[in-house]
């Protein structure tokens, strides 16, 4: 009995053994199983994602479109033509002193020329100057238009071009110049470089960044003098044509006039502020000279725009004269035309004109780029505004221009008593409206 009740303890350990064993193995059987089958499916399942990845549907497709610029439709009576060339943001533009050509400057890393007598062309030729590893924010001719330099933007620092004729052709025809690149100056400013100019008289050449360094140089890149603008934050600047006065304007409501000085015998002194135009409730951003550098336009954040006389006595303490006050919303740019008689005032896409002497608004251009403008221009003559906002330039008929002469005229006109400057001021006013006749393609009435 006790032989036999071992056996069967043993038998049923056994028995219990081979049982735990066999779930055992059932069980790992069905995990392997249902792993093998995981796998199969994924495997079969990773065709279909891969087609789908490589022949993507319609819906998923990328749009061919991104990160292209899609030509802007724009049209206005005055609208003369339309410069284009550049693939990337215009960002500023400069005439010439012989008036013969506009350059430009863009975020495609391109200065381009254009000459100003093919603007009534069908098609328009430039000349392309390339700049390597970077793009200029300024562009500015040299006094005899045989260069140029150029304030770029990844390194605050000045680069100057020179304009060579090819072959025997005159470098008055714009397709036979190249652009050759000269040198660069020693790297002074820390922060982005805000204005740039050259002196009229070609003596010197000066910059502003927005940290109020003030820089004058020599033609040659050497530091003549350097100083501290002072107006909390510059943000903008600019050089009257006659080279005699510098302009600066910043987070200070006021603007600063400052004058460069030379010697008898020509050599450079130093610069010294001479005159300080105060009225404006906020900063000023935009700053502009006529051509006889006796009238100045600021235009400010407090939404007005103003015009003054700074051809006054300063070394006897006289103050320049506030001749208008105009208003306007949130302009960002603002030119005064070379014979002073309209200012042109940007407010993001939009462009209004103005009779500088009565501040009445004498059109408005809307929505001319697709994007905020960043530059306006009047050419020499004062025949011609162009705006850039996007890649291309307009140019525009001076229209407001010569109404606002003749509104001038006619005041003359009532004013005068002899028979020959009567005579005189009335051909001026005939001619005037000729010019307005052929642009608007009606007679102007009288």
């Amino acid at each position: 009995e006790w032989l036999l009740s071992e056996n069967v303890i043993a038998t049923t350990i056994i028995a219990g053994i081979i049982v735990i064993f066999l779930v055992f193995y059932g069980y790992v059987v069905k995990t392997q199983t249902a792993a093998n089958e995981h796998i199969e499916e994924k495997e079969e399942g990773e065709p279909t994602r891969n087609k789908q990845i490589n022949k993507p549907s319609k819906k998923n497709l990328p749009n061919p479109n991104i990160g292209k610029k899609k030509d802007f439709t724009f049209n206005h009576p005055l609208l003369l033509t339309t410069l284009k060339g550049h693939s990337e943001k215009v960002s500023h533009l400069d005439f010439s002193s012989n008036g013969k050509y506009v350059a430009s400057c863009s975020e495609d890393r391109t200065v381009r020329l254009w000459s100003v007598k093919e603007f009534k062309d069908k098609d328009h030729k430039c000349i392309r100057g390339n700049i390597e590893f970077d793009y200029a924010s300024i562009v500015r001719f040299s006094p005899d238009s045989r260069a140029f330099i150029v304030a770029l933007t990844r390194e605050p620092i000045i680069r100057v071009y020179r304009l060579e004729k090819r072959g025997l052709d005159s470098i008055n025809k714009v397709n036979n110049i190249s652009v050759i690149s000269a040198i660069d100056f020693s790297k002074e400013h820390s922060d982005d470089i805000i204005a740039l100019d050259i002196a009229s008289n070609g003596r010197f050449i000066v910059s502003l960044s927005r940290d109020d360094c003030l820089i004058v140089w020599s033609v040659k890149g050497d530091v003549l003098q350097r100083l501290s603008a002072t107006q909390g934050g510059c943000s903008v600047g600019s050089l009257s044509p006659c080279g005699r006065y510098f302009a600066t304007a910043g987070f200070v409501a006021d603007v600063k006039i400052w004058e460069p000085q030379f010697n008898k015998s020509g050599d450079y002194v130093e610069t010294n502020k001479i005159m300080s135009l105060s009225g404006h409730r906020a900063a000023v951003v935009a700053l502009s000279f006529d051509a006889n550098s006796t009238r100045i336009v600021t235009l400010s954040k407090d939404k007005t725009w103003k015009i003054w006389n700074i051809d006054v006595e300063f070394t006897r303490g006289e103050d320049p004269k506030l001749l208008a006050t105009g208003e306007c919303g949130e302009g960002s740019v603002a030119c005064l035309s070379p014979n002073s008689k309209v200012v042109a005032i940007a407010t993001c896409s939009d462009v209004n004109v103005y009779n500088a002497s009565t501040t009445e608004l004498l059109d408005s251009y809307r929505d001319v780029h697709c994007e905020p403008i960043t530059a306006l221009g009047f050419d020499n003559a004062s025949r011609y505004l162009l705006t850039t906002g996007d890649r291309h330039i307009r140019v525009f008929h001076n229209a407001p221009g010569y109404r606002a002469t003749i509104q001038e005229l006619e005041g003359k006109l009532r004013k005068s008593s002899t028979p020959s400057l009567r005579s005189r001021i009335q051909t001026q006013i005939d001619e005037a409206r000729t010019t307005l006749e052929s642009i608007l393609g009606e007679e102007e009435p009288t």
